[in-house]
């Protein structure tokens, strides 16, 4: 009987190991993590709402460029022009799509990077918003880099 005890002992602490470091791979990252938390829900309201100007093709190819910076694909906090302004405006995991179409109509009446246009007549000239314009630093209203060209 004593041979059979250290064995199993040493059964029931192997089987708690493996149990600790499944539970380890299976826990959700921390917060702080540098993953970028999608926003499906953005993106469908503002394809809800823009679709008929813009087409399906173009926002499915926009996707999140529509509001975030394509060039600098590694920090999503950094929004193009559009995006940021959408962002000062709408909640950060807004889901009530009045609000969110709320926020758009906002955006839509702001001047965009070309001289005597808004997001909105971009829009229905059938641009995406901000294609062309500078990306924005986070918490700052200033562009990162001078863009040559912003009349697309």
């Amino acid at each position: 009987m004593k041979i059979a005890f250290p064995a199993a002992r040493r059964l029931v602490g192997g089987i708690a190991v493996v149990a600790l470091a499944g539970g380890l791979l299976l826990a959700p990252a921390p917060n702080g993590s540098d993953e970028a938390q999608a926003r499906p829900q953005h993106l469908k309201f503002f394809g809800q709402k823009y679709e008929d100007a813009l087409g399906k093709d173009a926002i499915k190819k926009g996707r999140c460029d529509i509001c975030h910076e394509k060039t600098l694909p590694k920090d999503k906090k950094i929004r193009n022009p559009y995006g940021a302004a959408l962002a000062d405006i709408v909640k950060e995991n807004e889901k009530d799509q009045d609000a969110f179409n709320a926020a758009l109509d906002k955006v839509a009446d702001m001047s965009s990077c070309v001289p005597d246009k808004s997001y909105g007549d971009r829009i229905k000239d059938g641009q995406l918003p901000a294609e062309g314009c500078a990306p924005v630093k986070p918490d700052e209203k200033q562009p990162l880099v001078p863009v040559p060209d912003a009349n697309n």
